[in-house]
């Protein structure tokens, strides 16, 4: 790992970051892989010119989002990634989240890329056949999830001090799930996808990613029961007017598929959920010619004319270890911030490899000790 950074302080927290989750969160695959961590004040500058042609290409056309961080791809076989962080992630913590969610991005497709070669740069009907968007979108989830899981966990004792909770069962009085920002999507697309607007199938995927993104935030706290979502404001009639019942189904799928190599086995499952989807949204809306590649895989499905071993081959799949998460170590003093508990993991982190534990997240009261 090459880190290019002014900041000698967040060259510091990154790599200890780095070095705690290749130590507890990695699945080890016996190879490391080759990247580099760039912080820029200048996010979208540095993100056009350090992107694909293809990516400036849909950049031009929608625009350079401002985001924490994110996982330039590799253009040729080496397999050589570029992780671009934005120093404004370093403000209020959030760098815990963000260097989680991209790290954990650059092993999927380092994984997905060793089994099934560079498929940013394969043709269409190489991805295709891989499920390349569905591992993609998976991802998005994957990300999410675990970004949004370490980053309550060590808030927790940040507010909570030092001590583990009992039975490890981390409690918390309030979450925010931003539902606000997937119901004003999905409200803001209905225009644009209904009057056949020229930009719905960017919108149209945008708020599918940002679906992917509620989904991995949800699934951190959802308990056993899926009737039962942690989000209160979970927009169930809303979804389903939108997407159709199998978007639920959707999320299910995705709580099934909590590691890589459950991921790999359910791509074509996911696959045939989203043609469902789609077919839905053709019903009440007006697509462009750009959208006949996925309808069509939704056609062949409902009409029983694509077999699920017509065409496509599901990557190798290794046996099945699912992630286990971490107990933190104990604290020495109640810290105030973040560079404390850096500086911890990267003495401690032989001992955290040792007890490796299951944690459970729910609600309830959270106290700030005295």
């Amino acid at each position: 790992m090459k880190i290019i950074a002014q900041n000698e302080d967040f060259k510091h927290q990154i790599k200890n970051l780095y070095k705690f989750y290749k130590s507890i969160l990695f699945n080890k695959i016996g190879k490391e892989p080759k990247f580099t961590v760039e912080v820029t004040s200048d996010f979208k500058k540095d993100y056009y010119n350090e992107c694909s042609k293809r990516e400036r290409e849909i950049l031009d056309r929608v625009g350079i989002p401002e985001l924490n961080g994110v996982v330039i791809m590799p253009q040729t076989e080496d397999l050589h990634f570029i992780i671009l962080i934005s120093s404004k992630s370093f403000e209020n913590n959030q760098i815990i989240h963000t260097a989680i969610h991209e790290f954990t991005h650059l092993y999927d497709y380092f994984q997905y890329f060793l089994e099934n070669g560079n498929l940013e740069i394969r043709s269409e009907e190489e991805k295709e056949s891989k499920y390349y968007y569905e591992f993609y979108h998976w991802s998005e989830y994957h990300a999410k999830r675990l970004g949004t899981y370490f980053f309550s966990i060590l808030e927790w004792h940040r507010v909570s001090g030092e001590n583990p909770p009992p039975d490890n069962i981390y409690s918390f009085q309030h979450v925010e799930f931003y539902t606000r920002n997937i119901v004003e999507k999905i409200n803001n697309s209905n225009d644009a996808l209904i009057t056949k607007s020229q930009d719905s199938n960017d919108i149209f995927w945008d708020v599918y990613q940002e679906l992917m993104s509620y989904f991995g935030r949800l699934s951190v706290f959802q308990a056993k029961d899926l009737n039962k979502y942690p989000d209160r404001d979970f927009p169930e009639e809303l979804l389903k007017e939108v997407f159709g019942p199998k978007i639920i189904e959707m999320y299910h799928l995705l709580l099934r598929m909590d590691s890589y190599e459950s991921a790999i086995r359910n791509l074509l499952e996911f696959k045939k959920l989203k043609a469902l989807i789609i077919s839905k949204i053709n019903q009440r809306t007006f697509f462009r010619p750009n959208w006949f590649d996925e309808l069509r895989w939704s056609l062949l499905y409902k009409e029983g004319i694509m077999k699920d071993d017509m065409k496509f081959k599901i990557p190798s799949i290794e046996k099945v270890t699912k992630i286990q998460m971490p107990e933190l170590p104990k604290f020495k003093t109640v810290w105030e911030d973040i560079i404390p508990l850096l500086k911890m993991i990267a003495r401690n982190t032989d001992e955290i490899k040792k007890d490796l534990k299951d944690i459970k997240i729910t609600f309830g009261e959270m106290k700030k000790k005295s």
